[in-house]
């Protein structure tokens, strides 16, 4: 039996000989929130595939992604027309390069959670950043809430409403 080799998600040297040579990559989010586009979805871009997408909505995905980008669940009434488009866009070179030529206008920049997070933290950094909570919240108990309940309230069940409407009209 043939083991397959880990490949890990932070090599993008790795992942790119990987994943390059594929047209479409399925990035269904685990979280269907609004404002909520995780990495899967803009690696996705940054290789050169073309993400088709569970997650945040169409509009959602609308407003922050490249425009003609990407293919949303949520644009067909079934998943039989989404297969059939999907196969038309794979086997016709023209359909497939309108959701490229975004690439005309920009490119991607992608930079990994270490780097954009981690990295530049030196332990003076963390010490002064506390000091500042500290001195600014007199309650050291108090929590901050960053997303807040207009994102927490837009959270849904990622599968609620693509996955029962296909199964009922498939």
């Amino acid at each position: 039996m043939r083991r397959e080799k880990e490949v890990p998600w932070n090599d993008r040297k790795v992942i790119n000989s990987l994943l390059g040579n594929h047209k479409f990559y399925l990035s269904f989010e685990n979280s269907c929130c609004d404002d909520y586009i995780s990495e899967k979805f803009w690696r996705a871009l940054d290789i050169g595939m073309v993400p088709i997408v569970v997650g945040a909505s169409l509009e959602q995905y609308t407003k922050f992604a490249p425009p003609g980008s990407f293919i949303h669940v949520e644009q067909f009434p079934s998943l039989a027309a989404l297969s059939v488009h999907i196969t038309i866009v794979a086997n016709n070179e023209e359909k497939y390069l309108e959701y490229c030529r975004w690439r005309e206008k920009g490119r991607i920049v992608v930079i990994s959670q270490e780097d954009q997070y981690v990295t530049p933290l030196q332990p003076q950094t963390q010490c002064s950043i506390l000091e500042r909570y500290l001195q600014y919240n007199s309650t050291r108990e108090k929590r901050l809430n960053y997303m807040g309940k207009r994102w927490g309230g837009s959270c849904r069940g990622c599968g609620e409403h693509w996955i029962k409407q296909y199964m009922i009209s498939s």
